[in-house]
């Protein structure tokens, strides 16, 4: 006789088996259940066919097919993933099968995107290749070369040291001033560029980050000035 088992917590089907005939009853008839020995967690029914994400469940007493979506990422309706671990429709739990989209920025939040963007680029410095200087653009870097620039504008004679990374060279003042014009105009750059996106934010053309990071910010990396 055929059997069926079904795990004894969910009550899946597992497969299918030949039962042991019970000693001293082989002379009962073959379709007469009586003659085997019926394990734990077993059924003389056949499940009905299922395929796909469902899967024959033993329930009270007889089968019924459920759906089965476990090993499957899901959704909550605001966006947080689960992975399903139990039979049955997810959708009873509410979550939901497609990542639901993203609620649109505030322009505050893309405001504040803005800023963020504009305070890495300062922090990344600027190469002036004319020059071969790199020039720190933090707040204090900039103070540091509107100084020097004031300095060689006083002493036109100055001969300025400067550090570039592991290498110290010296420069005449007049190129510490070509030096501060050029770290000017790309401080300038930097403004209007983000003078554009708040601009473009208000007006509803930007909406997004990955927009405010795609702008024509000026490069960090080296450029010839003219």
């Amino acid at each position: 006789m055929q059997i069926y088992h079904y795990h004894p917590t969910t009550g899946e089907y597992l497969g299918t088996d030949v039962a042991r005939v019970l000693p001293g009853r082989e002379q009962y008839e073959e379709s007469d259940p009586a003659r085997y020995q019926l394990p734990a967690n077993a059924a003389i029914v056949a499940p009905p066919f299922f395929e796909g994400k469902t899967i024959a469940v033993w329930v009270t007493g007889g089968w019924i097919i459920q759906a089965d979506h476990r090993g499957e990422t899901w959704w909550w309706d605001h966006g947080m993933p689960v992975t399903i671990t139990e039979i049955g429709d997810p959708t009873l739990l509410g979550y939901v099968e497609i990542e639901p989209a993203a609620p649109p920025l505030t322009k505050d939040q893309l405001g504040a995107h803005a800023d963020a963007k504009y305070l890495v680029q300062m922090a990344g410095g600027v190469f002036i290749a004319s020059a071969g200087v790199w020039v720190a653009t933090t707040d204090s870097g900039r103070i540091d070369m509107n100084g020097a620039v004031s300095l060689a504008q006083v002493n036109p004679a100055h001969i300025f040291d400067w550090v570039n990374g592991a290498e110290t060279f010296q420069l005449t003042a007049a190129q510490v001033i070509a030096l501060g014009i050029a770290v000017g105009l790309w401080v300038q750059q930097n403004y209007t560029v983000l003078g554009q996106i708040r601009a473009a934010i208000a007006a509803e053309t930007i909406t997004t980050t990955a927009e405010i990071d795609a702008a024509p910010w000026p490069p960090n990396e080296p450029q010839q000035e003219n």
